[in-house]
């Protein structure tokens, strides 16, 4: 989660194939991203 969430952020993210979340964000964002991680099998 970030507050500054530019493209080298989000670059870096993606190279370790982390999920980056942009504050501020909505609780539908929140879950809707936890459902996909757990999904995915994600263990991050």
């Amino acid at each position: 989660m970030t507050a500054f969430g530019d493209d080298e952020v989000r670059r870096r993210a993606e190279a370790v194939g982390a999920m980056l979340l942009d504050k501020p964000l909505s609780l539908v964002e929140l879950r809707a991203a936890a459902r996909s991680l757990a999904r995915s099998g994600a263990s991050r």
